[in-house]
């Protein structure tokens, strides 16, 4: 299981139309607003990060560089963007304000991807993530600034996409294993231990986990590669509920932070891969990106100020 859900099919860029963008015009949202995160490629072929409203009107360009710039996740505060970048010739860990200014590197572990924040109070600058150091993806937790660097599993199967789960009490990481054979989602506590099976799905994981804000539930995609759907179900793997059903690929959702709306990835718009937005009971699914674009998960960036 290489698939990063940030980077989404990789092979599958080249038969994509590097579209350019074409989302409404701006309205320059402040640090008040809610905004979506996401790496998109531009007409150039550069991958870069964008951050738009939940509309997908307002587009601020965040990075510009000739890197690829993409799975990104918004500190639970609002103040930080951490994502994946190969601006210093492996793929690893950056972080930036909301802005986009002051960029610096996180990681330097040769790969490193996926980055989620740490969402308990207080702890806004600690991030979970994938890493293969030469053995195999495993998931580690890091300090935004690089220090407390530390291995959470230690599993010869591959281990990706963690996500913090929001609860105080009782704080577990979700992620994604194979092995059991075929990706499914697994929680374990913050120090690796308790790794406990939620899903059993026939087709396998292919990516997510994200978690609703109360906790009570998680949010996934599963299903055969190219024709994945969304999922959500309680925290423990029970009460599995499908929220799309399109014969195109739904992946890499990412819960709003009020709880209202899932964000994902969609192939179901003719030669594009498009940020979509459904309320979080599977209605109203629309994209936000244009036609022809090639777009990398979203995340949601809190309104910049709310306590952390």
């Amino acid at each position: 299981m290489s698939r990063m859900k940030a980077i989404g099919r990789v092979g599958a860029v080249t038969a994509l139309v590097l579209g350019s963008l074409a989302y409404g015009s701006p309205a320059r949202a402040g640090p008040t607003h809610l905004r979506i995160v996401f790496g998109h490629t531009f007409s150039s072929g550069n991958v870069d990060i964008v951050s738009v409203l939940p509309d997908g009107t307002d587009l601020q360009r965040l990075t510009k560089r000739p890197a690829f710039d993409a799975c990104a996740a918004g500190s639970p505060n609002g103040k930080f963007i951490s994502f994946c970048s190969d601006a210093s010739g492996s793929l690893e860990i950056w972080t930036m304000l909301r802005d986009g200014s002051h960029r610096h590197q996180s990681t330097h572990l040769g790969y490193a991807s996926d980055p989620d924040y740490r969402l308990a109070r207080g702890h806004h600058k600690r991030l979970a993530f994938t890493a293969d150091v030469g053995n195999g993806h495993d998931i580690y937790l890091v300090h935004i600034h690089g220090r407390n660097l530390l291995r959470l599993t230690h599993n010869p199967a591959a281990d990706d996409f963690p996500a913090w789960s929001p609860n105080r009490v009782g704080e577990v990481i979700a992620f994604v294993s194979d092995r059991s054979g075929t990706p499914q989602v697994y929680t374990m506590r913050p120090n690796g231990s308790h790794v406990t099976r939620l899903t059993r799905d026939p087709n396998g994981v292919t990516d997510g986990p994200d978690w609703s804000p109360d906790g009570s539930k998680i949010v996934f995609a599963a299903g055969p590669a190219g024709a994945e759907d969304i999922f959500v179900m309680n925290a423990d793997g029970s009460q599995v509920t499908r929220l799309t059903t399109d014969p195109a690929g739904d992946f890499a959702p990412a819960w709003s932070p009020d709880g209202t709306q899932i964000a994902f990835l969609s192939l179901r718009v003719p030669g594009s891969r498009n940020v979509f937005v459904m309320n979080a009971d599977g209605t109203d699914q629309h994209s936000i990106s244009a036609a022809g674009s090639t777009d990398f998960a979203p995340a949601w960036l809190p309104k910049r100020g709310v306590p952390a």
